[in-house]
């Protein structure tokens, strides 16, 4: 059995040296560490910071990073990570809403994902029998271990599965359950171990890691699976996972991007620093919120909109934001009407339409606007028949004509 406790806390840092040998500005995404239903992201510090940062299809918490022509930038983050064995609630509904959009590329091949004579390979029809066929099939490389050697993939690992590490584990269980119709995925991390024999795995100075998840839809979650670590250990990681697996990037929607920390290197540097730690980390920060401008007078035919801007300022990801919005005498609604998460550094807007209620009871309304426990909009707004706006733009139009004409007429009088 492999979980010792029900949480462990790491101080990580991670560097990743950014080079653009173009003649030309471009952008470079890299993949920092992300939440799952089991890691928690505390960001200490990251220098410097990004142009934009966001959650990709797979659930990657991505930095952009504007280079310059010939251009080199090391990024450092700075964090704490908590690892737990019991699945973070408030993570469940950014999971729901990423499996419904991944779902339509999960089953999909690639190149290192896909198995051309699969009718040579025995009938598997449960992930546990997947599981059992990776294991016993392929057999850990351990002089391979260090070396910058080409990945294999499924196919070629079959054609020699003596020759494995755990990128050809990975990749022939998720080749295998995609085949099944198991939506499946990569995740390539950190393995935190002292005992190297016990665990090789080490495919770069830094000790990157590849495990398989499969989704499992009674449950509406991620399983995780090590059948490399079991292979070399015999512990079982099938139905039981530790807390020695650190998430650096998720690999769905490709097999090879994004790149995780520790594989944007000069020669062999050593760009990940991890060591576990006896006390959690604290959440510090706070979420700012940003009014547009709400119009003091309005007529009760159009509909209006303004903007709430989300920032978040915390070292973590927050979720499911919702702005409380009360209003007397005026119908209001957001789009959208909730934001499910946003990682740290996060910016996201609201759009806040409001109109006159049809049954309002007098000429005034109010649009109050405030999140967890903050006021941060209470206006009043003079509400008036369409009718007397369009007289009162139309008595504008004309004082403003007037007063043209007069000065044209004292113009050409003085000539």
């Amino acid at each position: 059995y492999a979980v010792f406790g029900d949480e462990q806390y790491y101080q990580s840092k991670f560097t990743y040296h950014l080079y653009n040998p173009k003649l030309v500005p471009v952008y470079t995404d890299v993949a920092l560490p992300p939440d799952t239903d089991y890691q928690k992201i505390f960001v200490n510090q990251l220098n410097p910071l990004p142009s934009q940062v966001f959650l990709d299809d797979d659930g990657n918490y991505m930095a952009r990073y504007n280079l310059f022509p010939k251009s080199k930038v090391d990024v450092v983050l700075d964090a704490g990570i908590s690892l737990t064995t019991k699945r973070r609630d408030e993570f469940r509904t950014l999971n729901n809403i990423l499996i419904q959009k991944q779902k339509s590329f999960l089953l999909s091949p690639q190149p290192l994902w896909q198995i051309n004579q699969i009718d040579k390979i025995p009938l598997l029809s449960q992930v546990s029998d997947i599981y059992k066929y990776v294991t016993s099939s392929l057999k850990y490389n351990y002089d391979r271990v260090g070396k910058n050697e080409e990945r294999k993939g499924a196919e070629k690992v079959l054609l020699n599965p003596s020759d494995a590490v755990c990128t050809e584990f990975s990749d022939l269980f998720v080749a295998l359950a995609r085949e099944k119709g198991i939506y499946s995925r990569e995740i390539q991390g950190y393995g935190f171990t002292r005992d190297n024999q016990l665990r090789p795995i080490s495919l770069t100075s830094d000790i990157l890691h590849s495990w398989p998840e499969y989704y499992q839809e009674a449950s509406q979650q991620w399983i995780s699976i090590d059948p490399t670590w079991e292979n070399t250990s015999g512990i079982d990681y099938y139905n039981s996972f530790d807390l020695n697996h650190i998430v650096l990037a998720i690999h769905g929607k490709s097999a090879e991007y994004p790149y995780p920390a520790g594989m944007y290197k000069i020669n062999k540097s050593q760009d990940i620093v991890i060591n576990p730690v006896s006390l959690p980390f604290r959440e510090i920060g706070e979420i700012e919120v940003d009014m547009g401008k709400i119009e003091s007078q309005i007529n009760d035919k159009k509909t209006y909109q303004t903007t709430i801007t989300i920032t978040n300022n915390k070292n973590v990801y927050v979720y499911n934001i919702r702005p409380d919005i009360r209003a007397t005498n005026l119908n209001v609604s957001l789009n959208p009407t909730v934001i499910v998460a946003m990682v740290p550094m996060e910016k996201k807007t609201f759009v806040l339409n409001y109109q006159v209620d049809p049954k309002h009871q007098n000429n005034e309304g109010f649009i109050k606007v405030s999140m967890n426990n903050h006021n941060y909009l209470d206006e009043k707004v003079k509400i008036i028949t369409y009718a007397q706006d369009m007289g009162f733009k139309v008595g504008m139009i004309v004082i403003g004509g007037s007063i043209i004409f007069f000065f044209i007429k004292r113009l050409f009088k003085k000539k």
